[in-house]
C-alpha cells in the first residue's frame, strides 16, 4: 500500500510539474507572439506613414526630390532600426523559458527524492518483517 501510494503522489507531482511547465510555456509564446505582432503592425503602420509623407511632399510644386528621397530612407532606416531593437528585446524569452525547465526540473527531482524515500521505507519494513517472520519459522521448526 505504501509503495502504491509513494508511485501515485510521484506521478501526480511528475503530472502537475509537466503541466505547471507547459502551461507556463504556452504563456510565454503566446505572449511573445503577440508582442511581435503588435510589433510588426506598428512598423508596417511606420512605413505607411513614410510612405504617405513622401508622396504628399513629392506632390507639392517645386519639391526637391534627392531631399524628399533621403528624407524617406532616413526615416525608413530608423524605422527598421527600431523594429530591430525593440525586436531582440523581445528574444528574453528563451531567459524565461530557461526558469520553467529549472522550476520543472526542482520539482521532479524533489518528486524522485519522496518517491526513493518511500521506497527505502517500504524495503526496510519488509526486510523487518521478514526477518521477523523467518525467525519466528525458525523457532516452530526447532520445537
Amino acid at each position: 500500500a505504501d509503495v502504491k501510494s509513494a508511485v501515485e503522489a510521484r506521478r501526480k507531482a511528475f503530472d502537475a510539474a509537466k503541466s505547471a511547465y507547459r502551461s507556463g510555456l504556452r504563456g510565454e509564446l503566446d505572449g511573445r507572439k503577440a508582442a511581435i505582432d503588435k510589433l510588426l503592425s506598428s512598423y508596417k503602420e511606420e512605413v505607411k506613414a513614410v510612405a504617405t509623407m513622401a508622396k504628399a511632399d513629392c506632390a507639392v510644386e517645386g519639391a526637391d526630390s534627392k531631399i524628399i528621397r533621403k528624407t524617406m530612407v532616413d526615416a525608413m532606416s530608423a524605422a527598421r532600426k527600431k523594429f530591430q531593437t525593440e525586436r531582440k528585446a523581445l528574444d528574453k524569452v528563451n531567459v524565461d523559458i530557461g526558469k520553467l525547465v529549472t522550476e520543472r526540473k526542482t520539482a521532479i527531482e524533489a518528486a524522485q527524492k519522496a518517491f526513493n524515500a518511500a521506497i527505502d521505507k517500504a524495503k526496510m519494513e519488509l526486510k523487518t518483517a521478514w526477518g521477523e517472520s523467518a525467525q519466528k519459522d525458525s523457532k516452530k521448526v526447532t520445537e
